[in-house]
């Protein structure tokens, strides 16, 4: 009995140790998708990015399309994106992934402002298509 359980802890530490299934093509998705997503919101291309959404990240970004679409001229350019996957659920219907990237914004007659921008962008995946579901900032610091 002993004998089996040495294996067995063996065999989690071999799993935890190789990212316990997670494939890196699957986290290259995941962050390939997230920043799309951000691109596509940069660009103000708000119908495109809906296509990446669902529940209540889709509710708040129709929810806020009133007050973008009052911003217009304001433009913004994103650059330097990073991702990494940090958690998917056994199942792998879940997932989170925390992402930067420099966010450069200009307003007309006010300048231009370069800032540090870090989100979690929580994932699921609905009739086989990863779709970010919930969106934290984290952080958006001056750089």
């Amino acid at each position: 009995m002993r004998a089996v359980r040495v294996v067995l802890a063996a065999v989690l530490v071999l799993c935890v140790a190789a990212g316990c299934g997670r494939s890196p093509s699957l986290e290259r998705e995941l962050v390939g998708i997230c920043e799309k997503y951000t691109q596509l919101f940069a660009a103000k291309d708000y119908d495109a990015a809906r296509h990446y959404l669902t529940g209540q990240a889709l509710l708040e970004l129709d929810a806020s399309r009133p007050l973008l679409e009052a911003v217009r001229a304001v433009e913004t350019k994103v650059s330097e994106f990073q991702g990494k996957v940090d958690f998917m659920s056994r199942d792998k219907t879940r997932a989170s992934a925390r992402c930067t990237w420099v966010q450069e914004q200009t307003v007309p007659g006010s300048g231009t402002t370069i800032t540090r921008v870090e989100v979690v962008y929580d994932l699921v995946k609905l009739k086989g298509k990863w779709l970010i579901s919930g969106i934290k900032l984290l952080s958006q610091e001056a750089k």
